[in-house]
């Protein structure tokens, strides 16, 4: 699929795979790990540094998880996001953004 999305659009979108029959396009220049490094700059004119948390479970994920302070995923998520990860918790299902939210508010 990517190398025909490649042949119709060429360079204008780059395309990473977010699900198992899931293919995310976006403009080259704009990412998820772009959009963290805007919110460090605009967070950092106004109050000062900013620790990011970034959670993610796929092979779109990596470069965001990458750029974030500290890298959350899921705990289904594929063994290549789960390696790059500072912390585990639980699945999707369960909802992993709740836990996370629990997290902080305990330990801050």
């Amino acid at each position: 699929v990517r190398d025909e999305l490649r042949g119709v659009f060429g360079g204008i979108f780059d395309y990473d795979k977010s699900g198992r029959n899931i293919i995310e396009l976006h403009r080259p220049e704009r990412s998820k790990a772009s959009v963290i490094d805007t919110y460090r700059e605009m967070y950092r004119e106004e109050r000062g540094e900013l620790v990011v948390y970034a959670v993610g479970d796929y092979e779109n994920d990596h470069e965001m998880l990458a750029a974030a302070d500290v890298a959350v995923c899921p705990g289904k998520a594929l063994d290549s996001v789960r390696d790059m990860c500072d912390l585990v918790l639980c699945s999707n299902d369960d909802g992993v953004i709740a836990d996370l939210v629990d997290l902080l508010e305990r330990t801050l």
